[in-house]
């Protein structure tokens, strides 16, 4: 059976939501203005956590970023709802971080 968890989020009002998705293949980037990509585990180098408060506005905001070659791709923890607001999707940032980790096993 194919197993998939997935996550959401849109750093600001400038883009478009940015949709992950994590299955048994690799993980899967959905993003806003481009079609979709699938990168498999095995070619992601690293993967990096870092606390990242942007503005007055966001101060429990999370980034991971995922290397693949020389490219990155970044899930933040926060996402845009409106003028000076973001809901904090800590719960499922967290579960969705932690399923990658295990996925990706660096």
């Amino acid at each position: 059976m194919e197993w998939h968890a997935n996550y959401t989020f849109r750093k600001s009002i400038l883009e478009k939501a940015q949709y992950r998705e994590l299955s048994d293949q690799g993980i899967l980037f959905k993003p806003g203005n481009s079609g979709e990509q699938l990168i498999s585990y095995s070619t992601i180098s690293s993967v990096r956590l870092r606390f990242q408060p942007y503005n007055r506005y966001r101060h429990n905001n999370y980034c991971c970023t995922i290397k693949v070659g020389s490219r990155t791709f970044d899930i933040l923890s926060t996402h845009h709802v409106d003028v000076a607001k973001f809901n904090d999707q800590a719960g499922a940032y967290t579960v969705f971080v932690q399923e990658l980790v295990k996925k990706t096993r660096i």
